[in-house]
């Protein structure tokens, strides 16, 4: 109802619901992007070139080579904002250029180390990360139509990233975000919607559409 002062006031009912129909929105797979747990907007709109370095495997034997799939749907969102240039590196090329500086792989996480890799590569900003998950679940569904129950159950891949990006100039942090992708159709596709995810405070920033 609105009181005198023009304010709309619920119910504790109907703010219970509204509360319950939010949390609930907030845990579908795949539904909302993320916001980021960092985001220096006014760094983000400098950057104009970008490498990405491999990310890190999920934990267990399932997830080896995890990470290198999801580099490739990292740099699929990023080109697709058409907003960044990705610098082109490859997985050979970028071993050499850490070997050139004397680091290893499991130190892209420094982001000091980020910011001469990116410096190196000619690139304004790096991006880097890891895979938090990696695995399937099975949920079971049961339809009713004119009083005829039926149902199945379907498989979906899960994905989870947490992805970086740290300005070359300077190694500072600009933007950090987490997100779970879920998919019906494989790995790849949970990739891809984790990285969508990761990535909604920026398509926001940028209005593209993420």
């Amino acid at each position: 109802m609105i009181d005198r002062t023009g304010t709309i006031r619920l119910s504790s009912r109907t703010a219970a619901v509204l509360l319950g129909a939010a949390a609930a929105l907030a845990v579908l797979p795949g539904c909302l992007p993320e916001t980021a747990l960092l985001f220096d907007k006014a760094a983000v709109q400098e950057i104009k070139k970008i490498v990405v370095l491999p990310l890190s495997d999920a934990p267990g034997p399932q997830a080896v080579g995890s990470g290198k799939s999801a580099r490739g749907a990292v740099i699929e969102e990023l080109v697709a904002m058409g907003k960044f240039q990705v610098v082109s590196v490859s997985d050979e090329d970028l071993k050499k250029t850490l070997d050139e500086l004397g680091f290893r792989a499991d130190e892209c996480y420094d982001p000091a180390v980020c910011a001469e890799v990116g410096r190196k590569c000619g690139a304004d900003a790096v991006v880097c990360g890891e895979l938090t998950g990696f695995g399937t679940r099975q949920e079971s569904s049961t339809n009713t139509v004119l009083f005829v129950s039926g149902g199945g159950t379907h498989t979906d891949h899960r994905v989870g990233v947490s992805l970086r990006m740290t300005r070359a100039k300077d190694g500072a942090i600009i933007y950090v975000s987490h997100a779970d992708g879920f998919s019906q159709e494989g790995y790849s596709q949970a990739a891809t919607q984790a990285c969508k995810n990761a990535f909604g405070s920026l398509h926001n920033l940028l209005g593209t559409g993420g």
